[in-house]
């Protein structure tokens, strides 16, 4: 009797260690999962906010340098570049 108490009590806790261990396995799992999505949750947000960034501070200088080449100074500038290009002698 006493044996066959002792068999059940070791075939039930071999049970529940390799329960346990299915279990851990399945937690560990689940650990990596989470940890990927947060990494992959991080890329996607840095691939939207990274080129809205770069463009937010790109974009007024590049504005003020489109407003300067249609502003009459940079053509006045033109204007004489080539005036001193028409008076250097070509050679012949």
């Amino acid at each position: 009797m006493k044996d066959e108490k002792n068999i059940n009590t070791e075939f039930s806790l071999a049970t529940v260690e390799s329960r346990l261990d299915r279990m851990e396995r399945e937690i560990e799992k689940i650990r990596k999962y989470i940890l990927w999505g947060r990494i992959v949750g991080t890329i996607q947000v840095l691939l939207i906010l990274v080129p809205i960034i770069i463009g937010l501070l790109i974009l007024p200088s590049l504005l003020g340098s489109l407003n300067k080449v249609g502003s009459g100074a940079s053509i006045l500038d033109l204007q004489k570049l080539l005036q001193q290009y028409q008076q250097i002698p070509l050679k012949k």
